[in-house]
């Protein structure tokens, strides 16, 4: 199964590729120029869902499922050691050499760590409320690190899912519809997704916050492409300042403030998002 039928993506638009030996589940929709947009952590490709029929006119754009997340199958240990061999094995799969990369939180973190690895691999980089650029995050998910807590705090359901939604990602509750939770709730009942994301999460966060290891904010510098960094002013994960920073370190960081929205200011507002996308692209 790949997902909940969809008002937006046609079951044709579905793919499964093999990457590292182990499938990998993608819609893919548009022609032109490639962009791979990488969803955070417990999402699947659904969190791009308005922003698809945006930019299919202008791009041919792939969205994946992460290793264990949605459908796709998980690969550990959840490593961003792990991920660039993913990464470049998913662009050998769908054929393409060098790409626009767009992350969102945990897909933010890797597509920066890969552009780090593989510079000649992306085109532009864009990193939408992403995981990497500061230490502070949500207290929920710091506790969450924790034994026999976090296993609690993860329970999928529905009404998990709905308050997850609510208290972590959406700015506009309004805009969380039953079609979202429903397929959300899906892909984190699947055997195995629980594990990822507990794995995932103490790969990356401690007590005290992000850890170490993941902090990319000062490489940032090291990046020769076009960046753009985008954020929710009203992200109850990351702060915006976490953005502010990011052009302090690197002034060729263009950054973009969306104030309405929270940690997902594509689902927010898909319209103003791809605009300024297709203009960073050079495509408005």
């Amino acid at each position: 199964m790949s997902g909940a039928p969809s008002a937006v993506v046609s079951p044709d638009m579905h793919r499964w590729v093999t990457v590292l030996g182990r499938r990998v589940h993608l819609v893919a929709v548009g022609a032109g120029t490639p962009v791979l947009l990488l969803h955070g952590l417990g999402a699947s490709w659904v969190a791009w869902e308005p922003l698809l029929p945006r930019l299919a006119p202008h791009l041919r754009v792939f969205a994946p499922d992460l290793p264990g997340h949605g459908d796709s199958d998980p690969l550990r240990p959840y490593s961003l050691d792990n991920a660039t061999p993913w990464m470049e094995g998913l662009l050998e799969a769908l054929g393409i050499e060098r790409v626009v990369v767009v992350g969102n939180s945990l897909g933010g973190l890797i597509a920066l760590h890969f552009t780090l690895e593989r510079p000649r691999r992306v085109s532009h980089l864009v990193l939408v409320d992403s995981a990497g650029l500061g230490r502070e995050v949500a207290l929920s998910l710091r506790l969450a690190t924790l034994p026999v807590i976090g296993e609690m705090l993860e329970a999928p359901s529905e009404r998990g899912t709905q308050r997850l939604l609510r208290r972590l990602v959406f700015a506009d509750p309004r805009l969380i519809t039953p079609a979202l939770v429903t397929e959300l709730t899906r892909v984190r009942s699947r055997p195995g997704a629980k594990a990822t994301v507990l794995e995932a999460l103490r790969y990356g966060i401690g007590l005290g916050g992000i850890k170490r290891h993941v902090l990319l904010l000062h490489r940032l510098r090291e990046v020769a492409c076009p960046i753009l960094v985008v954020w929710g002013g009203q992200d109850a994960i990351f702060p915006v300042g976490q953005a502010l920073r990011a052009r302090e370190i690197a002034p060729h960081v263009r950054v973009a403030v969306f104030p309405r929205s929270g940690h997902w200011p594509h689902y927010e507002e898909p319209d103003a998002f791809a605009r300024l996308l297709l203009e960073f692209l050079g495509k408005g």
